[in-house]
């Protein structure tokens, strides 16, 4: 935790509050804003629990410390990321790692999640795993995609041991998957650009990608949130940002729908039809054109155009309308 060794021998009542801001502000050049977040909160804690505990009289020294403000994160694997992983796993000499890192890619989970997996939990006959216990304080039960039954089934562990990917002692589970992601990580070119910042991946990014994907495919946030098992929509709402091509589809239809409406009504002006039926709104022959995708997973984007029904032509005809009294037209 970045704590340096000599802490071990003081007492509680010796650390300063200069002495916290310093460390945050070390360990952010060192290792990012957000490691040093996330070592003063443990810290806070820490004087909060000794303070409650009567073990220290003096105020928490964390106190002091002013938060970095932080990036959400968004990085996730590309198509073309995807295939040179494949490829680097491929020549990865330990079965474990082979298996942890695509199933972590094609599940969604958590890595402390799945490197304690057993194989008790995991039922073959309806392929669902159940996750006993999870960030969001609730057991999760995990669907499996073939894909993943078919790497699961194939693990020497299995009758073997009761985890799915023991460790060294066959009485424990792997506990360290960040050298193995590393050593992968670079065989496979995912280390990033050194000048661009985040670019390198990490392994909590195969999960994110997971979401991104499905994003991408038009599947709804509480939907993705399920998958992830994520606790708090707020959490999964990221994934929304990243769903450009509905958003482009969704606003090439609107760009349509406007400039073929506006040319009827200039053609209307010009010859002295009229456009308007007598409730005010374009009549259905109009023939509008309609979006090329209606019913769109996630319905939030369709209040950017409805542009199919008489709500959306209503809404066109009153912004004719209102630009019309406004001379503009």
């Amino acid at each position: 935790m970045y704590l340096p060794s000599s802490w071990s021998s003081r007492r509680l009542s010796d650390f300063s509050r200069h002495e916290m801001v310093r460390l945050h502000r070390t360990i952010a050049q060192e290792h990012g804003h957000y490691a040093a977040n996330l070592l003063a909160s443990l810290l806070r804690t820490i004087f909060d629990r000794a303070r409650l505990w009567g073990m220290l009289k003096e105020e928490n020294p964390v106190r002091a410390v002013e938060f970095f403000q932080e990036e959400k994160r968004e990085r996730f694997l590309t198509a073309e990321e995807i295939a040179r992983l494949d490829q680097a796993l491929m020549s990865e000499a330990d079965w474990r790692w082979r298996a942890f890192f695509p199933l972590s890619l094609l599940l969604g989970t958590r890595r402390g999640e799945l490197a304690t997996a057993r194989w008790a939990d995991i039922d073959f006959a309806q392929a669902v795993r159940r996750i006993p216990n999870t960030k969001s304080g609730r057991p999760h039960l995990l669907p499996l995609p073939r894909p993943a039954v078919q790497i699961l089934e194939g693990l020497p562990s299995r009758h073997n041991s009761e985890w799915v990917f023991p460790g060294e002692k066959t009485s424990t589970s792997i506990t360290a998957p960040s050298p193995a992601w590393q050593r992968i990580r670079r065989k496979a070119g995912l280390n990033g650009d050194e000048n661009v910042r985040n670019s390198a991946v990490r392994q909590h990014d195969l999960r994110r990608t997971l979401g991104s994907w499905l994003a991408a495919s038009g599947y709804s946030l509480p939907l993705i949130g399920r998958a992830l098992n994520h606790a708090n929509v707020s959490t999964t709402a990221v994934y929304a940002r990243l769903d450009l091509d509905h958003v482009r589809r969704t606003l090439e239809d609107n760009v349509a729908m406007m400039l073929a409406a506006g040319t009827q009504m200039v053609n209307a002006q010009t010859t002295g039809a009229t456009v308007l039926n007598d409730a005010g709104s374009f009549p259905k022959e109009l023939n509008l054109p309609r979006c090329s995708k209606p019913s769109l997973a996630d319905r939030s984007l369709c209040h950017v155009t409805n542009c199919t029904g008489e709500s959306g032509r209503s809404r066109w005809a009153q912004s004719q309308r209102n630009l019309a009294s406004a001379g503009a037209v």
